[in-house]
């Protein structure tokens, strides 16, 4: 059961090789629903976790050193939204919806419309 899972990790190494810190990545996957009913869908991939915690740490340390404000700050408001896009190695991918998976509040499919040209 759950203490032989404990056990079993707690041999293991918990720290990642050279090989995996080098050729290792995560994938995260995220959704957002608004109530009229449009989806948004995105995928993150990074570097392995470590390394991409040391390069936000660094670039969260460089942003607080150039505008430091007194007390705790959320890495957001320290560094902007766009943080992750400007960590090394990292790929932002919008998963753009098939006109079949859009429906309208009777479940009926609906073609998104394209947006005009300056929009």
């Amino acid at each position: 059961g759950l203490k032989r899972l404990e056990r079993r990790l707690a041999g293991g190494r918990l720290t990642p090789g050279k090989a995996e810190l080098t050729k290792g990545h995560a994938v995260v996957w995220g959704e957002a629903r608004h109530p009229d009913g449009r989806v948004r869908r995105a995928r993150l991939v990074t570097p392995q976790t470590h390394v991409y915690s040391a390069e936000a740490a660094v670039l969260l340390a460089r942003r607080a050193l150039d505008a430091a404000k007194p007390g705790y700050q959320l890495p957001s408001a320290v560094a902007g939204a766009a943080l992750v896009e400007e960590i090394p190695g990292v790929q932002w991918r919008e998963i753009v919806e098939r006109a079949e998976e859009t429906v309208d509040e009777d479940g009926r499919p609906v073609t998104p419309q394209a947006e005009p040209e300056g929009a």
